[in-house]
């Protein structure tokens, strides 16, 4: 659609720019300075391991050896303010790029530009993670990954998703749900396809440990498992609300490149979340994929909100909830349906408040930031609970309406582009306000119902 192709190149323009004046006014903003400390330090990190010295460097610790293509490529402009800028144009480009993503991914589920424009908005309130950051990358490559799954592209879905784990470790748990969407569309040669190309992008990630000889993935797994209670988990943040009240004791420290908590309650905090995590992500895991698997029509969308329920249920309890880790779902929230997008969308919009504006006075225990932080965690909370309704009443809607439609039940791949929501019920199987309507006894083989045609990739 060249109009739609349009409408993602201004879309694209905009963001940039947008982008590039934003990290211009807070190189300029004390308050926001205070906090890019991270910015010449990760810098600083990528030179070593660039230059030979990675004997010298923390860098495998806290991140696989991929994120070294991101964080060093802006070295070739130079050191200081210069890198940051650098980093800064190079993270706006991905963000921007990001556009066709959404227009993709939405063009599939009937959006509108009302998705660019707050994919876009959402980018700008949080301008500082953005382009401070590397985590738009990792997340603009899931939504990609989603975009080609969608448009039955698997070579393509699994090279991006397995190149968004090799920067960033969490985007390896969205790998079964992404390989039941691909088996039950595709059939077995969809799922083949899917899975080796996901093995190639993650044998080329780990392919990078060879260049340092003895750095291991297990470094950066025993960084991660021995971190103590950041200040912004869920746990931490009530904690934070309860000790800037005078209702608990509470000390912050800085370690392990973050903020965290001090006490007995928050050091058995960590052992305790990690023993919920499995189970309630596996519990996610399962609902989505069940979910994906029983959905006709709507088999893009439901992919969507199983694939952030699952990145949720991973946040919510994880004992280290960084601020830049809301920018792992931005880019989807303007497609999920709206009970689960807008309690999103509030909690991305409070954490652009917290960072940089009131993180000063949240590790100062102040009480302001302490009840935003609170409320942000809340927000991800209801979301994530949202999300799993939304797949529970999909999932037993959908499995009612296969009954009567045999094309579901032999089991052929079923696939055909959806609309999200809207005011009324629609042919796609959705309702008001984003929630999953009874279909009417429609027949989703591919044979016998027109299709709209796949989106392509760029």
């Amino acid at each position: 659609m060249p109009w739609a192709t349009s409408r993602s190149s201004v879309a694209a323009l905009a963001i940039f720019g947008a982008l590039i004046a934003a990290a211009t006014l807070l190189a300029m903003n004390p308050v926001a300075q205070r906090w890019s400390g991270d910015v010449p330090l990760l810098g600083e990190q990528a030179r070593l391991m660039l230059t030979g010295r990675h004997d010298e460097s923390l860098f495998l610790s806290w991140y696989p050896p991929l994120a070294l293509v991101p964080l060093g490529l802006p070295l070739l402009a130079g050191s200081g303010p210069t890198y940051a800028f650098a980093l800064a144009a190079e993270m706006a480009a991905v963000a921007a790029i990001g556009a066709y993503g959404v227009a993709g991914a939405g063009r599939a589920s009937g959006s509108t530009s009302r998705d660019l424009l707050l994919y876009g908005a959402l980018l700008l309130a949080t301008a500082a993670l953005v382009v401070w950051r590397y985590d738009i990358l990792p997340a603009v490559l899931m939504l990609g990954a989603i975009w080609g799954a969608t448009a039955r592209r698997w070579t393509a879905a699994g090279i991006t998703l397995g190149l968004a784990a090799g920067l960033k470790v969490f985007a390896i748990f969205l790998i079964p749900v992404f390989a039941v969407h691909a088996w039950r569309t595709g059939g077995n040669a969809a799922l083949v396809r899917f899975l080796s190309s996901v093995a190639i992008a993650g044998l080329v990630s780990l392919g990078v440990y060879l260049i340092f000889p003895g750095a291991t993935p297990l470094d950066l797994l025993a960084f991660t498992a021995n971190r103590p209670l950041q200040i912004e988990s869920v746990p931490g943040s009530v904690m934070v609300l309860l000790g800037a009240l005078g209702m608990s004791s509470v000390e912050v420290s800085f370690g392990s490149f973050s903020f965290n908590l001090v006490g007995d309650a928050a050091t058995a905090a960590p052992g305790v979340l990690r023993l919920l995590q499995l189970p309630v992500l596996l519990g996610t895991l399962t609902l989505g994929s069940v979910a994906v698997w029983r959905a006709g029509r709507s088999r893009g969308a439901t992919l969507v909100v199983a694939v952030v329920a699952a990145l949720l249920a991973l946040l919510v309890t994880n004992p280290v909830l960084s601020t830049q880790y809301v920018i792992w779902v931005l880019p989807l929230a303007p497609l999920l349906p709206a009970w689960v997008r807008w309690p999103l969308v509030g909690a991305i919009g409070l954490t652009a408040l917290l960072f940089p504006w009131l993180y000063s006075g949240l590790v100062e225990l102040e009480p302001l930031p302490a009840v935003v932080l609170v409320a942000r965690n809340g927000l991800l909370l209801v979301a994530w609970i949202a999300a799993l309704i939304w797949l529970v009443v999909a999932s037993a809607r959908d499995q009612r309406s296969s009954d009567e439609r045999p094309g579901e039940q032999d089991g052929r791949p079923v696939m055909d582009p959806e609309i999200r929501d809207g005011g009324h019920a629609r042919q796609d199987g959705r309702a008001d306000g984003g929630w999953p309507a009874q279909r009417q006894g429609q027949d989703d083989d591919p044979d016998e119902q027109p299709q709209a045609a796949a989106p392509e990739l760029p």
